[in-house]
């Protein structure tokens, strides 16, 4: 019946702080842990905040309860008087979205005030970015960030298709924000220096990699030299041109043709004759496209060659 006593006086979930221990690895004096359980011989075994598990033995060790506040002691209100602009929204709860700002754009100080006060009105500056706007296959928001000179505030819009601030939220100090943005790209990725590529291995799922945008770095991620290979208006692979030649192992199929080696599927764009990097659009749709890792016969590799080597 000792140990029910225990039990009941010290209940799982029991706050208590350590006074003293005989122990060679006592908890230290005034450490705080939570008991765990009482076990058969009447030890307490606590979770101590710094990491330890060592069990209380009373009698032997000392230790008191630390009397928890109560729901209305922690409810008690402190006057701050402090004066923000804050967003205040309607809803049963607030939910934090994680989200990708993909463009900032910069409006005057009349479409930003009809944006900040009409968002469910259609809005021109939306109509033109809404296809940039998704939610990708991680529910990971991709957004547009709304700001104006004349507010330190930005607006971040997702419309989901439509032409309206379907969902929106604010942020601070967004010309600082901007700001910081517009350094780490131009050291990034200034003038097409690197590229945002997504690369597919024989046997290997897709996996995006940042590469220089420069022939070398482009040889060398296929083994050789290269070939354009015509995807959509926005998208290209590049292969290795002599990949069937060499004999390098099948990777995927493309329409009749097999894909040999490794191969990287870039950005395309009309208006530049540099390759880009591949859109997030463009990355979800060919992951998908060429996720399964096709079991292809290494001779498929040299029957789509057109022609056959012959020993002699």
């Amino acid at each position: 019946m000792k140990i029910e006593r225990i039990k009941k006086q010290y209940p799982v979930g029991t706050v208590v702080k350590c006074i003293n221990m005989e122990d060679d690895h006592a908890i230290p004096p005034g450490t705080n842990g939570v008991v765990q359980y009482v076990d058969d011989i009447g030890q307490l075994h606590v979770n101590w905040e710094n990491g330890s598990t060592l069990a209380l033995i009373i009698g032997v060790d000392e230790f008191e309860i630390v009397e928890q506040k109560t729901d209305q002691e922690l409810h008690e209100a402190v006057d701050v008087n402090l004066k923000l602009s804050v967003p205040i929204i309607r809803k049963d709860y607030f939910q934090p979205q994680n989200v990708v700002i993909e463009k900032a754009v910069h409006l005057s100080k009349t479409d930003y005030l009809k944006l900040l006060k009409q968002p469910l009105s259609d809005h021109a500056f939306i109509e033109k970015y809404n296809q940039e706007m998704y939610v990708d296959d991680q529910e990971i928001m991709h957004c547009i960030l709304y700001y104006s000179d004349d507010f330190s505030e930005g607006i971040v819009v997702d419309s989901e298709g439509y032409n309206y601030a379907r969902y929106q939220g604010y942020i601070n100090d967004v010309h600082s924000l901007i700001e910081t943005a517009k350094i780490e790209k131009s050291e990034f990725s200034d003038k097409h220096l690197k590229l945002k590529v997504l690369v597919v291995e024989p046997n290997g799922k897709p996996y995006v990699a940042i590469i220089d945008n420069d022939l070398d770095a482009l040889n060398q991620m296929v083994g050789g030299h290269i070939e354009v290979v015509y995807l959509s208006d926005t998208a290209e692979i590049i292969c290795n041109e002599e990949g069937k030649l060499l004999n390098l192992p099948a990777n995927r199929r493309l329409g009749n043709d097999v894909l040999a080696g490794r191969f990287i599927i870039v950005g395309s764009d009309i208006n530049s004759e540099h390759f880009t990097s591949l859109s997030q659009n463009d990355i979800n749709k060919y992951t998908q496209q060429f996720n399964e890792i096709e079991m292809i016969d290494q001779s498929e590799v040299q029957k789509n060659m057109g022609y056959t080597i012959i020993g002699f």
